[in-house]
């Protein structure tokens, strides 16, 4: 009597165990169908921001915590040449001062 009480213990636990498995699993994809979905609007908004920066007619650097030229859009590029990532900032300053 007392294995029986006990494999049916067992039993109930094991089956409240793949209930919570199965839980988890659908959160679990749930979870990252939304990463997905933020990973796609992520990447149109960093496209979307790419073309205006492109289209700006002022030059733009993004600069790194090193000091050093990340990103630059086209009109950047134009001003201080198309090689002008990894780039020193600082570098720069006495070009834009002769440019004005």
């Amino acid at each position: 009597m007392a294995d029986q009480n006990s494999n049916t213990e067992m039993n109930t636990e094991l089956a409240q165990l793949r209930e919570q498995v199965a839980a988890l699993q659908v959160q679990l994809a749930d979870t990252q169908g939304q990463h997905l979905e933020q990973q796609a609007e992520n990447s149109r908004l960093s496209g979307r921001m790419d073309n205006l920066l492109n289209l700006l007619p002022a030059g733009v650097l993004v600069v790194d915590h090193r000091g050093l030229v990340s990103e630059a859009n086209l009109a950047a590029a134009e001003l201080l040449g198309n090689r002008c990532w990894g780039i020193l900032a600082g570098d720069y300053s006495a070009k834009l001062c002769a440019a004005q």
